[in-house]
């Protein structure tokens, strides 16, 4: 986390996992940085309702509880990410 620089331009991941729908989970492995730099980045993503499940942990549920809708709050083993449904 020390080497991520507070100003750094975060990549399209939003984008990324739209283009790559068979991926299903992001996980944050470091800190509290990477954390509150992907918040911060990615605030109204994770507000959208339905696209984001937590992982059951106390640490998860304190970084990202608040900003996570509760109508998606669900217990799963690690953070989900839920692809909106194909166009049809």
């Amino acid at each position: 986390d020390s080497d991520i620089k507070p100003d750094a331009t975060p990549n399209d991941l939003e984008a990324f996992l739209a283009a790559h729908p068979s991926i299903e989970r992001v996980c944050l492995a470091s800190g509290g940085t990477t954390a509150d730099l992907f918040k911060r980045h990615h605030k109204r993503w994770l507000q959208r309702p339905g696209e984001w499940t937590l992982a059951d942990d106390e640490v998860t549920r304190a970084k990202f509880g608040k900003l996570v809708s509760e109508r998606s709050l669900e217990v799963r083993p690690v953070a989900h990410y839920r692809p909106p449904p194909s166009p049809s």
